[in-house]
């Protein structure tokens, strides 16, 4: 009788381990206010690139001049001018060709972060020895490997990075039977290894297909992966990496997965057609900020050079529970947010062939 009931409670843990959570669906109408937003202009003397952040209320752009490396440039945010020059720098000699993107540093806000999308790495950059230092400045590269992207990391703790595994998949019908998040060691700099060496064990390579806004929250014990294709957010507890919630938005694009071989080792998967769902995101310790793209176009769709769609930003609680939507007047690809939370700054334009402007929305 003992030995039955002893079966029969780990047939019971076996079933609650292996249950799956149950995708909860949100309509617009579960935010209970809606708020249409009203841009105002920013000019500031240098091209702007759509790849930025704010560090201590300054203005971090990154831009890229090919074979020159990259320029950082550093604008104060105040009351009189609204952005102000005052940095601009290029960082020379093994520098980050095609860096692209600035982030945020969540435990540590003195510093960011440039990426180098060709060799999937990155550099951690503390603003006061950027400008201390400026022309001697060197940074250090780190390589990331069998991470997915080197934009789908975070912070993870003081000693590492956290990012998806280059083999997951979400998509069940191309799944390589791979767990979701790699740990690595913020430490470890210029180590470089092949991700390759390991690509006979699985059967696709869908990297193209799984990139996510990834961040978390000590606080709150919460880790965030918002699709950058679909309307998807799943919510993971940060020390276990235990998934809690799974919430599918009402922008959930009908994404249409195409499997094709082009002379790769494995089959590579992709998304057939321009799908824009979730492109950037900002925190505080109450609540998630999150920007939709609002755009998709199936594949052989024409893709106009005017931009009709209007993206907007959802609020949420760090559990997912809706608290407010904001509608912007335009595409937008990036965003970030002042200390007082006053403003959105964002990167936006009406038609895609014009230069992006950088732009803030009174909150």
């Amino acid at each position: 009788m003992k030995q039955l009931l002893f079966l029969c409670f780990c047939v019971l843990v076996l079933s609650c381990k292996e249950e799956k959570i149950a995708v909860i669906n949100f309509n617009l109408e579960d935010f209970p206010e809606t708020v249409y937003c009203k841009v105002d202009s920013i000019s500031i003397e240098s091209p702007t690139s759509i790849y930025f952040n704010l560090i201590r209320d300054s203005l971090v752009v990154v831009t890229c001049n090919g074979d020159d490396g990259h320029f950082i440039e550093v604008h104060n945010l105040n009351d009189k001018n609204d952005i102000i020059k005052c940095f601009s720098e290029s960082i020379k000699t093994g520098g980050f060709i095609d860096a692209r993107a600035v982030f945020d540093d969540m435990i540590n806000p003195s510093s960011f972060r440039i990426i180098d999308m060709i060799d999937n790495c990155f550099a951690e950059i503390d603003i006061d020895t950027l400008l201390k230092y400026r022309e001697a400045f060197r940074a250090k590269k780190i390589f990331l490997p069998g991470v997915a992207s080197v934009f789908d990391i975070c912070i993870y703790d003081k000693e590492n990075f956290i990012g998806q595994n280059i083999y997951y998949s979400h998509n069940k019908e191309y799944d390589n039977r791979e767990k979701r998040f790699l740990l690595i060691k913020r430490g470890e700099y210029d180590i470089r290894k092949d991700t390759y060496n390991y690509s006979s064990k699985y059967k696709y390579w869908v990297t193209n297909t799984n990139r996510v806004v990834m961040f978390g929250n000590e606080v709150h014990n919460r880790l965030w992966c918002a699709s950058s294709y679909i309307d998807q957010i799943d919510v993971y507890s940060k020390d276990a990496l235990q998934l809690l919630y799974s919430f599918r938005g009402p922008r959930h694009y009908d994404v249409e997965y195409v499997c094709s071989d082009v002379g790769q080792d494995l089959p590579v998967v992709g998304i057939y057609g321009d799908h824009y769902a979730y492109k950037s995101a900002v925190t505080t310790d109450s609540c998630v900020y999150l920007l939709l793209g609002n755009r998709t176009y199936q594949g052989g769709e024409h893709v106009p050079d005017t931009i009709p769609e209007k993206s907007e930003v959802y609020k949420f609680d760090w559990n997912g529970k809706p608290l407010k939507r904001y509608i912007l007047d335009r595409y937008a690809y990036k965003m970030t947010m002042d200390s007082k939370g006053e403003y959105f700054y964002c990167t936006a334009d009406k038609i895609h062939s014009e230069q992006s402007k950088l732009i803030r929305y009174k909150l």
